[in-house]
């Protein structure tokens, strides 16, 4: 296989890239690296359009939401190693929102991806049969949990609406790929 390495660090190179877009030269490049400044594709189908799951882990995904209803919303908490994320968006926080969720639409369930087994004991104590957690493993140094997270971020693409950690790439990242409202929870 051929990788292309792209970078897009100013105006002008990203430019560039957008004319590439246009044109599907881009395409010809089975596997690409991309570095950018910013939110890199011109146009949120792009984003949609240009990454495409394997059948195996989109397999997964429909597996993860298949007790989704339509008032699932995704709740991103990451805890372990971000100290900003911790520090801005404090679980009683998520609490707090997550209640006024159920205040407004009495079948609302929750979908909670957080690399804290701790901060998913809690919300399943405190919420009980409205939350569904992840079905795979909580480990970032095999393959078999990162491919778990992209199960997780996709999942967290199809809920109705996005709950994310403050300074936290994941929760924004599920929000572009299924174009979702997010609203992050800080202080």
């Amino acid at each position: 296989d051929r990788f292309n390495f792209l970078k897009v660090y100013s105006e002008d190179e990203y430019e560039l890239f957008r004319e590439d877009t246009r044109t599907n030269k881009l395409l010809r490049y089975r596997h690409c690296i991309l570095a950018s400044y910013s939110t890199f594709s011109p146009s949120p189908e792009f984003r949609t359009d240009l990454f495409q799951l394997q059948a195996e882990i989109g397999k997964k995904v429909n597996v993860e939401t298949s007790q989704f209803n339509s008032h699932t919303i995704g709740v991103h908490i990451r805890r372990t190693d971000n100290i900003d994320s911790i520090q801005n968006s404090p679980l009683e926080l998520f609490e707090k929102n997550m209640a006024k969720e159920i205040e407004k639409e009495s079948s609302t369930q929750f979908y909670v991806a957080s690399d804290s087994q701790e901060v998913k004991d809690t919300l399943k104590e405190t919420f009980g049969d409205r939350i569904i957690l992840p079905q795979g493993i909580l480990n970032r140094d095999s393959t078999e949990g990162i491919i778990q997270a992209v199960v997780e971020m996709y999942a967290l693409s199809r809920t109705k609406k996005i709950m994310g950690s403050f300074f936290s790439s994941f929760s924004d990242l599920a929000s572009l790929l299924g174009r979702k409202e997010l609203h992050i929870i800080k202080k």
